[in-house]
């Protein structure tokens, strides 16, 4: 079975990287070095992090989101073909 899901992450929520907390791995080997933002909750509790590629393209991804701050807008289910 093969699950998807259209999950929308609020613009509210993005907007809170602007006070993340940033860390740069600096025992990378990568030139430049990859980093991680995280944004954390009141309590201290990751809402989300973003990881920045140490690549030429520095790709940003977002990692450990927090689905319960999200809205799920529709999810499908796929069986698979036996063979």
């Amino acid at each position: 079975m093969i699950r998807y899901e259209l999950v929308e992450i609020p613009k509210a929520l993005l907007l809170e990287a602007a006070n993340c907390e940033l860390k740069v791995c600096t025992d990378s080997t990568q030139n430049p070095q990859p980093g991680y933002g995280y944004v954390k909750d009141a309590i201290g509790q990751l809402k989300y992090a973003l990881y920045f590629d140490g690549g030429t393209e520095r790709k940003l991804q977002i990692k450990h989101l927090r689905k319960d701050l999200c809205k799920v807008h529709a999810t499908w289910a796929f069986s698979l073909p036996t063979a």
